[in-house]
């Protein structure tokens, strides 16, 4: 073999090499972007299913805040929360407690580190009113009050995001931390609803 053939053979399998690695690199975008799609799918598939949640933080007037009901993540990144919400405080010197029946859904997404969430529509229906330990009709207070009277689905907009920073996942278990309006941290704790099945006789 010729030093001039021996050359041509190296030069195609260098070119050879180099087109391999061109392919390559040029598959890493699409590689990287299924990588990241996998890992989204793995963490998205903790948190997907029905989950019993409840907490509570204080606004800046003294009023706290509380929710205590179900939500529910889906694969397609869409979610539906129930439950009651609940406002109590002091006005001006009588304890009260306003309960509200709550519906929404809306979108969301995870990762390693974050819960992103989308609000796209909220409903409240006024449930209870105690006001110094007595009952109130919420219908009485609407007839009272009339087209005045506050709707608290008007404090959860439409298109509303968050985001909750992941601070423990288990099977059955997340702990979360979000952000109250004055920027303070409170907890969310959700426990999986898990259906027990029925004892064999």
């Amino acid at each position: 073999m010729t030093a001039l053939s021996t050359l041509k053979q190296y030069s195609l399998k260098s070119w050879a090499a180099i087109v391999a690695i061109v392919g390559l690199l040029a598959g890493f975008p699409s590689i990287s972007s299924w990588l990241a799609e996998l890992r989204a799918d793995y963490y998205k598939s903790h948190f997907i299913g029905r989950w019993n949640e409840e907490f509570s933080y204080p606004n800046a007037d003294g009023v706290q805040f509380e929710f205590k009901g179900m939500i529910e993540y889906f694969a397609n990144n869409h979610y539906n929360v129930s439950g009651v919400v609940a406002l109590v405080g002091t006005e001006p010197s009588k304890p009260y407690r306003l309960e509200y029946s709550a519906n929404g859904a809306g979108t969301w997404s995870a990762d390693s580190e974050n819960l992103s969430f989308t609000l796209q529509q909220m409903k409240t229906l006024p449930k209870n009113y105690t006001v110094d330990g007595e009952d109130i009709s919420p219908l009485t207070v609407a007839r009272f009050i009339g087209p005045s009277m506050p709707n608290l689905s008007d404090f959860f907009p439409d298109g509303g995001s968050g985001q909750a920073r992941i601070k423990e996942v288990e099977k059955n278990k997340i702990v979360l931390e979000q952000m109250d309006l004055q920027g303070r941290p409170f907890i969310v704790t959700t426990h999986r609803q898990v259906t027990e099945l029925p004892k064999k006789p």
